[in-house]
């Protein structure tokens, strides 16, 4: 299957709002129409597409922290992959391809959260390379992973 990130345009806005989680899921990440509003005001949010052969299947938006100093941290703070095509490998593959993107930014540290009882997430989180810093931000875990 091949995956591919592309930016959220003016041709492609509608198919994203459309893409759903699972019942269960659904507290787990903000609506993806409610992103794109977001990103429209915040100018340094990169909202992306998630494509498997050739069909929008999932959303991820990441962008480097303006509110620190630390040079290079990114966070990555919606992803989600449509409810329809989940445990198929995308969103592993996805999340890296979201990483060089970030890295290809002069990202050099990533920072991902979730809800504590997302232990999908976390598991997929792990297995990528993050790690738990130990904080907890707005009720969510936060992990990291250095791209260097």
């Amino acid at each position: 299957m091949n995956v591919e990130l592309r930016p959220v345009t003016r041709d492609n806005w509608r198919e994203c709002i459309r893409l759903e989680l699972e019942p269960e899921q659904r507290g787990h990440v903000a609506s993806n129409v409610g992103s794109l509003a977001e990103s429209r005001f915040e100018p340094h949010y990169v909202p992306t597409a998630i494509y498997a052969d050739e069909s929008m299947v999932g959303f991820i938006m990441y962008c480097p922290d303006v509110e620190t100093d630390e040079e290079g941290l990114f966070w990555i703070f919606r992803f989600m992959i449509d409810r329809q095509h989940q445990r198929m490998g995308i969103g592993e593959q996805a999340l890296r391809l979201a990483l060089r993107d970030i890295a290809s930014r002069g990202g050099r540290t990533v920072n991902i959260s979730f809800v504590p009882d997302n232990t999908i997430a976390a598991g997929l989180y792990e297995r990528i390379g993050f790690e738990a810093t130990g904080e907890i931000e707005n009720g969510e875990i936060i992990m990291t992973i250095d791209l260097n």
